[in-house]
């Protein structure tokens, strides 16, 4: 109750100092409360959310700083901190790291490190976040998906 309250002053501060981005923000923030909800009833939400929006990936888009946000990255995001709150919470936080896991992080390792010779370092940096979202992405759906009706509701929200 004290965060969202918090989150309130601080959103009602950025729509003041910064109209259009905090306007942006402030939905954003209601919608992933809205969506926060909804994913602590049922996390496979999240997952259905996500495959649902993947095909309108590029249409509902907001650019804020140079940054292209979509509708997934804040599903993604309010998906993650649910799976993590609700692990935290009940003390049963386990993840499933299979073999493929390791060399993805073996990758993202090694393109941290290239980032050092980059060029452009913004443009680097905003690279890796997106290589860094896309294995959140795969990290939610490896662990996400239990069985095959969840698999096959992802499938349906797809289509």
């Amino acid at each position: 109750m004290i965060i969202a309250a918090l989150a309130g002053l601080l959103l009602s501060f950025l729509t003041v100092e910064f109209e259009t981005l905090g306007t942006v923000l402030f939905f954003a923030f209601i919608f992933a409360v809205i969506l926060g909800i909804l994913f602590l009833k049922d996390l496979n939400w999240g997952l259905y959310l996500i495959a649902f929006f993947l095909p309108f990936e590029r249409l509902p888009s907001v650019d804020v700083g140079g940054i292209s946000l979509r509708i997934n990255h804040l599903i993604v995001i309010v998906t993650l901190l649910v799976f993590l709150i609700k692990g935290l919470s009940s003390k049963k936080l386990k993840f499933q790291i299979d073999k493929s896991f390791i060399l993805i992080g073996l990758f993202l390792i090694v393109n941290l490190i290239s980032l050092a010779g980059a060029f452009d370092i913004k443009r680097g940096l905003q690279v890796f976040l997106f290589i860094l979202f896309m294995v959140i992405v795969y990290f939610l759906t490896t662990n996400l998906i239990q069985n095959k009706d969840v698999l096959k509701k992802v499938i349906w929200a797809i289509i």
